[in-house]
């Protein structure tokens, strides 16, 4: 046995009627990083404005400094980030990736890190060591598709189910032009299907 997967359940709902049914929304772990802000001001080199720095050595110094025991007031930040129960750690930085300059004050910590892996030459993963403990790691993989699979065959699917929801689909498009009023330019464009 192994773990397919560790997620966060944010939604729980249960409804017993002649069974129970307990449906859940799970987050992947990233998303504890999406709890943090940026919380350092404009301008505060290496925290929250980075000049000449490798990708990896920014997004770890990101985290440390807004989501572990360095993330506190008395070291500068507005207001203390570190978890209750909870320990995040960082994988040794061996300061890989592109060399870049990053600003990113009040930026969400996880959206920063995403945006900053779409030009850093690899990305951040959080993985789960123990117990309320993870590790920021990088990788320069980003290609997950081989990793998991989800198969009834493999016991990770019980009944799967699919839906494909088209009552938002928009199949005719009115697009204004230039001009004003009845002088608009209005064109009509209506799907294939």
């Amino acid at each position: 046995w192994y773990c397919d997967f560790y997620g966060l359940c944010k939604r729980p709902m249960e409804e017993t009627q002649r069974l129970t049914v307990f449906e859940g929304t799970a987050l992947g772990q990233l998303s504890l990083l999406s709890r943090r802000i940026v919380a350092w001001k404009a301008g505060t080199a290496s925290r929250s404005a980075f000049t000449s720095a490798k990708a990896e050595t920014i997004g770890k110094t990101l985290v440390q400094y807004n989501a572990t025991a360095s993330a506190t007031v008395a070291a500068g930040r507005e207001y203390d980030g570190g978890w209750s129960g909870k320990t995040i750690n960082l994988e040794t930085d061996s300061a890989r990736g592109n060399t870049l300059d990053w600003n990113c004050a009040w930026d969400n910590l996880l959206e920063t890190l995403a945006a900053l892996a779409h030009v850093a030459g690899g990305w951040f993963d959080l993985v789960k060591t123990a117990a309320a403990t993870w590790e920021v790691r990088w990788t320069t993989s980003v290609d997950r598709t081989a990793t998991v699979i989800f198969s009834s065959a493999f016991g990770n699917l019980i009944s799967p189910r699919y839906e494909h929801d088209r009552t938002a689909e928009a199949t005719v498009a009115i697009v204004g032009g230039s001009g004003e009023g009845s002088a608009r330019t209005i064109r009509t464009r209506t799907g294939a299907d």
